[in-house]
């Protein structure tokens, strides 16, 4: 009797939830150490900031001696979808049913029921890591306090390095390096931001750009030291615990 032929296992779309779980876990440790932030927008955006050399090397086995970036990269764009998601559903089966319905829906196609529950199963294992791990009290409340801001909200800030310029009416050449700070930002909506698209509204074109150098840079982190600190009095936190929560 000729034997059977043993299928390979079905490689399930995305990330397996071994190396999901695993960087969120790394990531959580980055975040409660200061290094990374997870930062949610009132236009529903998750952004994960930090340098990503860190999460490359808390991610690496100790016998691996070469860095992924480019796998880390792929992660983390997949951890803040997810998040996203489930910023704007708040709920498993419903942010569960979106991916499988509206995100995997053709890589899925050729999956049979079996291994469709699979993959369901394993997409509600990553979600339940994202809410158990990331979205913790503060993001939560953060939520809530976005949903009826009256005023705007900080979205991301960019810099960009000028090295010099030149003043053509004076006919003089401004050769002291400075920066320009574009800060973008979001305006009250008369709906609810979070209502509109699971993956966060497109980014807003609206921002304000500052110039500076080093004396405008320590006089921003002195005053908004102060202020984070008038904050978190108000808490019953001191700087070092806020980065635990």
């Amino acid at each position: 009797m000729a034997k059977k032929k043993r299928q390979a296992p079905v490689k399930l779309p995305g990330t397996s939830s071994e190396a999901f779980i695993a960087a969120i876990e790394a990531l959580v440790e980055l975040r409660d150490s200061g290094k990374f932030i997870i930062f949610l927008g009132r236009s529903g955006r998750v952004r994960i900031v930090g340098d990503l050399a860190d999460l490359v090397a808390a991610t690496q086995a100790p016998s691996d001696q070469t860095s992924d970036e480019e796998q880390v990269k792929k992660l983390v764009t997949e951890i803040q979808n997810y998040c996203q998601a489930w910023a704007f559903f708040n709920n498993i089966k419903r942010t569960t049913d979106f991916l499988v319905e509206a995100v995997y829906d053709d890589d899925i196609k050729s999956l049979n029921d079996e291994q469709k529950n699979l993959f369901r199963a394993r997409e509600e294992e990553k979600l339940d890591a994202v809410s158990r791990l990331l979205f913790i009290e503060a993001m939560k409340d953060r939520g809530k306090r976005l949903r009826t801001a009256t005023l705007p909200c900080i979205e991301d800030l960019d810099a960009e390095l000028i090295q010099s310029r030149r003043d053509d009416l004076a006919g003089k050449v401004i050769s002291q390096p400075f920066l320009r700070l574009r800060i973008r930002y979001s305006q009250q909506e008369r709906n609810d931001i979070f209502s509109r698209l699971p993956w966060g509204t497109p980014a807003s074109a609206e921002a304000f750009e500052l110039e500076c150098d080093e004396s405008d840079i320590d006089l921003l982190m002195v005053r908004l030291t102060a202020a984070k600190e008038l904050l978190l009095e108000q808490h019953g936190k001191t700087p070092e615990e806020s980065a635990d929560n």
